[in-house]
């Protein structure tokens, strides 16, 4: 028994709270989709921590240990990303088989709502990429990034928007005037925010 264990209190899953106990690191550069994940692992009781790059991933490894990182390729789960259930299961399957709560579990159907300051912060991270000029990567990762922010919050029009220019970057067609578009797209999105 270590001297310390009495100030180190476990946490027991429980049928409603399945990931108690657990820390999860979520990585993901869209603030949406991480919010998502967030009420998501809180409603089944893990803590949770954000890195927006694998750069900053490596940073919080550096200071903790999770028990969960939701990083990899292990298991693949598509957006938008709402379901309780789905990410509660997911979380508990890839957990090593003595980590895993040995009880009934209740289903939850349950979705989250993620907070639209998060979609916001998307947004303006999005413009100011495409302010920036569009080096070689930019413009790759921009559209990746929009592409599944736009998932994420089910907005179709953003979503067309993405695919028009990801075509015809593809096809090698002039691409500024679509570019244009999706900047302005963006920026409708900033400036219609609603008064919270």
């Amino acid at each position: 028994m270590d001297e310390f264990e009495p100030f180190h209190p476990t946490f027991t899953p429980t049928a409603r709270r399945p990931l108690l106990g657990l820390t999860v690191l979520v990585v993901e550069d869209s603030r949406f989709a991480s919010e998502a994940l967030r009420l998501i692992c809180l409603r089944g009781g893990a803590r949770i921590r954000r890195a927006d790059s694998l750069k900053a991933a490596r940073r919080h490894l550096r200071v903790f240990r999770p028990s969960v990182v939701m990083a990899g390729a292990d298991a693949f789960l598509a957006k938008p990303i709402l379901s309780v259930e789905q990410v509660h299961s997911a979380i508990l399957a890839h957990l090593p088989a003595d980590m895993r709560p040995h009880l009934p579990r209740s289903t939850n159907s349950d979705v989250v709502a993620p907070d639209q300051l998060a979609y916001q912060d998307d947004m303006a991270h999005a413009a100011d990429l495409l302010d920036g000029g569009m080096k070689d990567g930019t413009l790759a990762y921009v559209l990746q990034f929009l592409a599944s922010v736009a998932q994420s919050a089910n907005d179709q029009k953003l979503m067309l928007g993405v695919s028009e220019l990801q075509t015809r970057r593809h096809q090698k067609a002039p691409i500024d005037t679509s570019l244009a578009q999706l900047a302005a797209q963006v920026q409708r999105r900033l400036t219609s925010r609603a008064a919270i």
